[in-house]
């Protein structure tokens, strides 16, 4: 189904803990109405945060997302037409599997295109674990659009700096670097439970962080004099002593505790763990759209194809109703019209003995019976070829796939049944092909075969395909 979105719900699935947390907007504000975290998600979904039926947007491991970024033309990567054109090719040039094997979605920054995959059967396990438990996949949003995103609502003047941010997980933590427009993101292996298990893990963990960044200026280097670098720290690992372990490391950063609710207003005084609650804040914030956030979903065609389906079986069960309706109306009217010929039977029985010497006036009231009769007939005909002909309409609609535009539709009636001519648009031999296919597996629908069609004009310009079936509804 679908559903205007209210509330905006980002669910951070990390092992061993999890984090739901609703926003709302009114107006240009955000306000985080409540957050609860839980060492699965069954817990979540207790009615207190999560209930079934809520849309949530959710993320995947750092480690099995592939974040590429392309220099192209400027003008060639801003042209919507060509883009899946554009990503099709580079994906076979570049990437280690096909376009059609992963979900996937792209953003521009000036002249590059930036492109964000995952396989499939690694994403539909996390979904099917959402939607397992009753709730509905709004989005899959990588981690770094998500830590972006929150990062740049709540600090927009950082769009023009350079910055990072740590954000420490149970199990693992993700280091986003951001340098004029070019987003880069590393996974580790060391989390909250390292950090709690062994005090000197600490410094540790400052130092591998320090490799990380050695290792992406070399690959990476700044062009002229060294900016001011930002670091944020961020998780449910992040405390004083992770700050000041990197503040002994990284003596010319400016480093602090990331605060995810700088710009967001607590609903009804509420008081949040800021720091633990910055990732799923962040997939929240990317079901909104703001100038400066990234609107990056995985599953955009994904959403697409279930609302067609959901508008195909819409138009399905209308036709049906307006099937039911008519018939309705129409056995009400032979109803009525049984009603009528009945009393004027009955009429004609009393007057009979008084007029039996008049015969002109017999013979007229035996014509308007026949009249009657004949009209009567009539009536079941036309009832007949309407219900053949709504049966039609509901039969084509049942069939025709969501890229088939249907343009007339004439009927014939005949002795038996109903011959259909239906015109319509495609964009393709194969929609008309498979349309044809759905109606010859229907019982109720005979011969049906395409009787004219017309052929793309041009070897460069793909046309929509006119085409004209016949058929017979029994």
């Amino acid at each position: 189904m679908i559903f205007r979105q209210k509330k905006f719900i980002g669910l951070d699935i990390d092992e061993g803990f999890q984090t739901a947390t609703e926003l709302i907007k009114k107006g240009n504000q955000l306000i985080i109405t409540r957050f609860k975290s839980a060492a699965n998600l069954e817990d979540l979904v207790n009615g207190q945060i999560l209930k079934k039926g809520d849309g949530v947007f959710i993320n995947i491991p750092t480690q099995v997302v592939l974040f590429r970024s392309f220099h192209l033309p400027g003008v060639l990567a801003r042209s919507k037409n060509k883009q899946r054109d554009i990503v099709a090719f580079l994906t076979r040039q570049n990437l280690p599997f096909k376009l059609d094997e992963c979900f996937w979605d792209i953003f521009i920054w000036g002249s590059n295109l930036n492109f964000i995959a995952a396989k499939k059967e690694m994403a539909e396990k996390y979904i099917s674990q959402v939607e397992g438990l009753g709730l509905r996949c709004l989005g899959v949003v990588p981690s770094l659009t998500a830590l972006y995103n929150v990062l740049i609502y709540n600090y927009p003047e950082r769009e023009k700096d350079n910055f990072s941010i740590l954000n420490i997980k149970n199990t693992a933590s993700d280091l986003l670097i951001y340098e004029t427009k070019r987003l880069w993101i590393y996974p580790l292996s060391i989390g909250r439970k390292d950090l709690t298990e062994d005090p000197a893990a600490q410094m540790r963990f400052s130092q591998e962080v320090q490799r990380i960044y050695n290792a992406h200026y070399m690959q990476h280097p700044l062009e002229g004099q060294k900016p001011l670098h930002y670091f944020y720290i961020s998780g449910q690992g992040c405390s004083e002593e992770t700050v000041s372990a990197f503040k002994k490391v990284f003596t010319d950063f400016e480093i602090a505790l990331f605060n995810p609710l700088k710009k967001i207003k607590p609903q009804d005084n509420l008081v949040a763990d800021s720091e633990s609650i910055a990732l799923s804040t962040g997939l929240a914030i990317s079901g909104l759209s703001f100038k400066t956030t990234l609107k990056i979903n995985l599953i955009k065609e994904r959403i697409v194809k279930q609302r067609g389906i959901y508008r195909i079986d819409f138009t399905k069960r209308a036709s049906l109703f307006l099937l039911n309706l008519a018939i309705f109306i129409f056995l009400v009217m032979d109803v009525i019209l049984f009603i009528d010929l009945n009393r004027q039977e009955t009429i004609h029985q009393e007057t009979a003995s008084h007029i039996s010497s008049l015969l002109p006036q017999v013979k007229i009231l035996k014509s308007e019976k026949e009249r009657l009769l004949n009209l009567e007939s009539y009536f079941k005909g036309r009832l007949k070829q309407q219900g053949l002909y709504l049966k039609a309409l509901a039969k084509i609609a049942e069939c025709k796939t969501p890229s088939i535009e249907i343009k007339e539709f004439v009927a014939e009636g005949k002795d038996a049944g109903l011959v259909v001519f239906v015109s319509g648009v495609a964009p393709n031999y194969e929609d008309v092909n498979n349309f044809l296919a759905n109606l010859k597996k229907n019982n109720d629908i005979k011969e049906p075969k395409v009787v004219a069609s017309t052929f793309p004009t041009s070897d460069t310009q793909i046309k929509a395909i006119d085409f004209k079936l016949r058929l017979e509804i029994l």
